[in-house]
């Protein structure tokens, strides 16, 4: 009895943390990497602004969070808000331009598509 009340209180004070799905977190970054590396880059951070496109200067590959979480949510039927903390984890961070919210991932290794390809209109 004196052990079941022990853990019965310890069991009390214990926080629950939800384990992030690795291979879904994977599958994110995946997709990230498939969409960059399909020629959706540009070399105008306006291109970015207005559409489906990425742009990357050389150190980072900037673009809006909606248009990738868009094609997460379609194509891996992943929830937005974890698909973000995945992305997170993988070093992507938020940033303001002109009022619209972008998403920034800095490019610390090689590169997974060819950045002188350009973009499809």
């Amino acid at each position: 009895e004196d052990w079941e009340e022990v853990l019965a209180d310890h069991l009390k004070k214990m926080d629950i943390t939800e384990v992030l799905d690795v291979a879904m977190r994977d599958r994110v970054i995946k997709e990230f990497q498939i969409w960059t590396g399909q020629g959706i880059v540009t070399d105008s951070l306006e291109d970015a602004l207005a559409g489906q496109q990425a742009f990357y200067n050389g150190k980072q590959i900037i673009f809006r969070g909606d248009d990738l979480m868009n094609l997460v949510e379609r194509k891996l039927k992943c929830d937005r808000d974890k698909a973000f903390i995945y992305m997170r984890q993988w070093g992507v961070v938020q940033m303001d331009a002109d009022g619209e919210q972008l998403w920034c991932y800095p490019v610390n290794g090689p590169l997974w598509f060819d950045p002188n390809k350009k973009a499809r209109k």
